[in-house]
């Protein structure tokens, strides 16, 4: 009898299969219908599915955490993640921001286990208040982070104000940082004990309508040694 397709396909060397799937990875729902098919390219398929995440809305950042918690070997395929929080409130409505409702999934410390993550996106249309981003504040966290932004849409409810010491200055590997409608504050002398002033790998450094005074922007740079561009588009109105 002669083998069905399927059996051929599963006959192919490892290398052909997987060939077959990077011309499929565009495509992610060609790629999921792959994995269903059977085990082996189940096993095949899954680092294609998770390489690139993105999430809309925090029942998704729900769902991401329980599949991450219940299969913890999808934590090493993961390099690109994406969130987003679009919501606008009404006038008057108290809405909890991006990083109380990935705080109430239990989403940081998911976060913070994607070891091999080398790109984070999180933007938000509302982001009103973030002193301490904990993601930032251990240079263990996070380790292959190479780019990050965050911010929100608008500064319609106020700048967000953040301590770009914590997201810039920590970090041993991140050479790509995007900042957009923060109010920008260098507290470096309240530094934490255990994470002593050292030169930043940051390469390339964007405050896109962001408020940054003169004493911030200079008390940053003294560690951006290795720095090539910073792009501004921000009020200079001092803080």
């Amino acid at each position: 009898m002669e083998s069905s397709p399927l059996t051929g396909l599963l006959a192919c060397p490892q290398e052909i299969i997987d060939a077959i799937l990077v011309e499929l990875r565009p495509n992610l729902a060609g790629i999921a219908a792959v994995a269903r098919v059977c085990h082996k390219l189940y096993s095949a398929a899954t680092p294609g599915l998770y390489q690139s995440v993105m999430i809309w809305q925090p029942v998704n950042v729900d769902r991401f955490a329980k599949i991450i918690k219940d299969k913890p070997h999808l934590i090493s395929f993961v390099r690109r993640l994406q969130v987003h929080y679009h919501v606008i409130p009404d006038a008057g409505e108290n809405l909890p921001h991006i990083f109380r409702l990935l705080d109430l999934f239990g989403f940081q410390p998911t976060l913070a286990n994607l070891v091999n993550l080398e790109s984070l996106v999180i933007k938000a249309g509302y982001l009103p208040s973030l002193e301490k981003p904990h993601l930032f504040r251990r240079p263990e966290i996070l380790p292959n982070l190479r780019s990050c932004v965050l911010g929100h849409d608008s500064s319609v409810w106020g700048l967000w104000e953040i301590k770009p010491v914590d997201a810039a200055l920590f970090h041993p590997n991140l050479e790509n940082l995007t900042l957009t409608h923060c109010a920008i504050k260098a507290h470096t002398r309240n530094r934490p004990k255990d994470s002593p002033p050292h030169s930043t790998p940051l390469k390339r450094l964007w405050f896109l309508n962001c408020r940054i005074g003169a004493t911030s922007l200079a008390e940053i740079m003294k560690y951006l040694r290795a720095l090539k561009n910073i792009t501004f588009k921000c009020e200079s109105r001092g803080i």
